[in-house]
């Protein structure tokens, strides 16, 4: 897989393009916003979907700002008629994102691809993972915050 370095207007000029044509859009991950269930370096398929289908849990493509692209996971989700609006997190942060709406939203994360292992996360084992992090992430976020401090001290 031949690999290219896009700035963010090019990246998200791309993106917006691929996946309007119903095509998936793979990617390498940057940042660290999504550990550990993404990491740094990850590739992520995003398969094109209408803001209708999307579900608490899910990882979504969005627009964050002009020319910023992000992935992170949608937990909570507030319909208004056919307008539907999500607040978005990132599972490593400890505040979400902040509200954004149907407009923003570019596809759905639907695979991983972790040291050569390809998972898909639209299945239903993941979604099943996935409501279980959701329930746990608030934990989750403090004990993975405590080990990468034990880990500093140690190195």
């Amino acid at each position: 897989m031949s690999e290219i370095q896009l700035n963010r207007h090019e990246f998200e000029s791309l993106a917006s393009e691929i996946l309007a044509d119903g095509k998936i859009l793979r990617f390498k991950a940057n940042g660290f916003s999504m550990s550990p269930f993404i990491r740094d370096g990850d590739i992520i398929d995003v398969q094109p979907d209408s803001a209708e289908k999307i579900q608490k849990g899910d990882i979504i493509l969005y627009r964050h700002k002009p020319d910023r692209l992000l992935a992170h996971r949608v937990v909570q989700i507030d319909s208004e008629g056919s307008k539907s609006k999500y607040v978005i997190q990132g599972d490593a942060l400890y505040q979400p994102d902040g509200i954004i709406s149907s407009e923003q939203v570019l596809g759905r994360v639907v695979a991983i691809r972790h040291n050569g292992k390809h998972v898909r996360i639209d299945i239903l084992p993941s979604r099943v993972y996935t409501i279980i992090w959701i329930k746990i992430a608030p934990l989750g976020r403090r004990i993975y915050s405590a080990l990468i401090r034990l880990k500093d001290r140690i190195n």
